[in-house]
């Protein structure tokens, strides 16, 4: 309140022995994502991904491609929906300091966040007729590891169901 700050505490549970640079906290989803040579990265910097659950941070995880390439993938930002997003890259294809030259500079990538929406009608096997008030479940798979049940749903007035699953996972509908 009065314009003063703490004196700075490292953040040790984000932090790899390598470097680490350019945090933005996205305070919808108390995230953190910086870039980072450390950890698994593709090569150069990534970007990573950390959330804040109370006081601590959950271990780090790479945006992956295409964000993260081998060349450096820093000064990440993402909208308050979490639907858009840029940053910055040397990446091949990027502008070159000098025509002719293979040096590249940092240029601004943007992207936007996929999404799928699916709908789900649940019918009587044999009569085919719609089954009003059923409730549907919906469990991520992941390999390796139990189920893990996202969400269950129960329409009282009919038999549709929307739900928006997370790209890259395989799911079972109940």
């Amino acid at each position: 309140d009065e314009g003063e700050v703490s004196h700075p505490v490292n953040v040790e549970q984000v932090n790899s022995e390598d470097d680490e640079v350019t945090p933005f906290f996205h305070s919808e989803s108390q995230t953190l994502y910086y870039s980072s040579k450390g950890f698994a990265s593709i090569g150069g910097f990534d970007v990573f991904t950390s959330v804040k659950e109370g006081d601590d941070w959950v271990d780090p995880v790479a945006m992956g491609y295409p964000v993260n390439t081998s060349f450096n993938e820093v000064s990440f930002f993402l909208t308050e929906d979490e639907k858009k997003g840029m940053f910055a890259s040397n990446r091949r294809n990027a502008q070159p300091y000098e025509s002719g030259s293979d040096y590249c500079c940092y240029d601004i990538y943007n992207y936007k966040k996929l999404t799928l929406d699916i709908e789900i009608f649940v019918y009587n096997a044999k009569t085919r007729e719609p089954l009003p008030g059923a409730t549907v479940s919906i469990d991520k798979i992941i390999p390796g590891l139990t189920p893990e049940m996202l969400t269950e749903i129960t329409n009282p007035d009919g038999n549709e169901f929307f739900y928006s699953p997370e790209l890259g996972f395989e799911y079972l509908i109940t």
